[in-house]
């Protein structure tokens, strides 16, 4: 179908220095604009997980990944005894809060090795210490003996009221710190622990949570992403070793603008 032709002025067209009209075709000018805004977005389009992507954490169980209003809840894992791909045939897995002063080394141990950069143990006490009820442990316990117990999963996280607006001000959700040991990886232990941390942040009244992860972190993105969060920003020379980040950010209620 021909597209409507507009005419239009074109400066030292005539003999005189005049104009001179020339034909404009609007509807293939305006397909050139979609074709180059649809190659724009295509280009900075962020690359979402699929079932074929690896996993270098092991944190992710099933796809398509649970939608927001899916996530497991506080009353649905409470004394569930999951069962665990590597260790013995009586080895459980059970995720607990943090309880004990007696756990934090345990906690420091498993995230040192793990974490992109160390942190004092000032920084674990920040967070677990205020906000102990989002520090979120995953216990390889034992049918057979029942004094057998070992941290092989934790996440910690914090809550607190935004810097906005008046008109937009809420409560904040933070992930600070999330790992699994690497001998107990691709058992869904991290998502199960991220999912947990969500569900005490929505009962906290918070209406949007963030993190950052480094942008090589392909694992950790996978896992975000599949539960909703989207790349909010890049961080130059984020970490300590100079490595940049991507802050994530999943939106718990609507956010206002949207309304």
């Amino acid at each position: 179908m021909a597209g409507k032709k507009k005419k239009a002025g074109k400066k030292g067209g005539g003999k005189e220095g005049g104009k001179a009209d020339v034909d404009i075709d609007e509807d293939a000018l305006l397909d050139q604009v979609l074709e180059s805004q649809q190659a724009a977005a295509a280009d900075a389009a962020v690359k979402r997980p699929g079932p074929d992507d690896d996993d270098d954490l092991g944190l992710m169980e099933d796809w398509p990944p649970a939608g927001l209003n899916q996530f497991v809840t506080i009353e649905e894992e409470m004394g569930k005894k999951h069962p665990v791909r590597q260790g013995t045939p009586d080895q459980y897995v059970e995720y607990v809060q943090y309880s004990s002063i007696d756990e934090l080394q345990d906690i420091m141990d498993m995230m040192a090795a793990d974490l992109s950069e160390p942190y004092p143990v000032f920084t674990y006490r920040y967070f677990i210490d205020n906000w102990p009820d989002l520090c979120w442990l995953a216990r390889l316990k034992s049918h057979d003996d029942p004094n057998f117990s070992r941290i092989v999963g934790a996440i910690t996280c914090k809550a607190a009221m935004t810097n906005k607006s008046n008109d937009e001000r809420g409560v904040r959700g933070y992930i600070a710190m999330l790992a699994v040991h690497q001998e107990h990886r691709k058992n869904g232990f991290g998502s199960k622990l991220v999912t947990l941390a969500l569900d005490t942040m929505k009962k906290k009244g918070c209406t949007e949570v963030v993190l950052e992860t480094e942008i090589s972190n392909q694992g950790a993105l996978s896992l975000y992403e599949g539960l909703g969060f989207v790349r909010d920003k890049r961080l130059d020379k984020y970490y300590q070793t100079g490595t940049d980040a991507f802050r994530l950010k999943l939106w718990l209620t609507m956010p206002p603008y949207f309304y």
